[in-house]
């Protein structure tokens, strides 16, 4: 196993799930991602920390961190599910929301 320690930020607008009766709690998603080391695409089990923040350059952590242990990636490719609180994932208008791996 292997610990993911490079900061990558997500691009874009995270995508976003239904809300949960109860209005605070977002419904998980699934995030699909790549990843390479050195430019190459690589195979292997590792363990990633996702955090969530309102600037593509870290200025404000909005979350707690999210780990994700033993995910499996296959030729760079990975996918996990995430869930923070409603109030974190959707921002204000006009607003982005970015994921720091």
């Amino acid at each position: 196993m292997v610990c993911v320690r490079k900061s990558v930020l997500a691009a874009g607008v995270v995508a976003m799930a239904a809300v949960c009766a109860s209005g605070q709690i977002a419904a998980p998603f699934t995030y699909q991602g790549e990843f390479l080391v050195d430019g190459l695409r690589v195979t292997g089990v590792y363990d990633m920390r996702f955090t969530l923040h309102d600037s593509p350059t870290n200025t404000a952590l909005l979350t707690t961190a999210v780990c994700a242990n033993d995910v499996q990636v296959i030729e760079g490719k990975f996918a996990v599910e995430i869930q923070w609180s409603q109030n974190d994932l959707y921002p204000p208008v006009g607003g982005f929301r970015y994921i720091q791996i």
